[in-house]
């Protein structure tokens, strides 16, 4: 499998590109799918630069979860490839008015990103509704609570390799917050003791913020795991 990523610019988002294989690069005949990750505040031009670059097209988007830091990108990147995204159908709400949704401190700095920017809630569909294959690649939503009632891990696999898009769940050595609308510390405590030590051991963890880990070894080191 190939991953790779752009940091959206607005609060540092990891947008990931999935491909089933090392990419052709630039000048190939034909582009190869490839499934996203996210869509952080800014993302859609960096996306456009790396998927030419490496001669990918997207096929599908998944989103992690419904905070606006994750989402706000996907209007320009679903008018641009004209791609089904799929986000549980319990942070749908985040999506009508994402600033609103938050707290004044947070929604102060979301406000100001998004200052002489139109807000239209992009269309979604629920994990379910996502084919089990897609882009040669095997594809399973992980229902992973409390960060937001519907943070999703999605687990991509392709030959031997399995990586794990955790969103702000779980970080290389932390865990996501709790105090925002719809976290609930009780469930979170719930998904980090069961959840997470159900991933396969030697999956990667690619997590929607800073460096990316392995669930071995955030399962021996995390501080908040155990």
């Amino acid at each position: 499998m190939f991953v790779t990523s752009v940091v959206a610019p607005f609060l540092g988002v990891n947008c990931y590109i999935v491909a089933a294989t090392e990419p052709p690069g630039p000048g190939a005949e034909a582009r190869r799918p490839c499934i996203l990750v996210d869509a952080g505040l800014g993302a859609a031009a960096p996306l456009a630069d790396k998927l030419a670059e490496l001669s990918l097209e997207p096929a599908a988007m998944l989103v992690t979860h419904g905070h606006p830091d994750h989402v706000l990108g996907l209007p320009s990147v679903l008018d641009r490839w004209r791609i089904p995204a799929y986000l549980d159908r319990r942070d749908h709400w985040w999506l009508s008015d994402p600033v609103g949704s938050l707290g004044p401190e947070l929604a102060a700095v979301m406000g100001q990103a998004l200052a002489g920017r139109a807000w239209t809630p992009p269309q979604v569909t629920e994990p379910g509704a996502a084919p089990a294959a897609m882009a040669g690649l095997t594809v399973t939503a992980i229902p992973a609570p409390g960060h937001t009632q519907g943070s999703t891990l999605w687990q991509i696999t392709g030959g031997n390799d399995v990586h794990v898009f955790t969103g702000d769940v779980l970080f290389a050595s932390g865990v996501g917050r709790t105090d925002l609308a719809g976290g609930d510390q009780t469930v979170m405590d719930g998904t980090l003791a069961t959840v997470i030590p159900a991933l396969p051991a030697e999956a990667s963890v690619h997590p929607g913020h800073g460096p990316s880990s392995t669930v071995a070894r955030e399962l021996a080191t995390n501080p908040f795991l155990g």
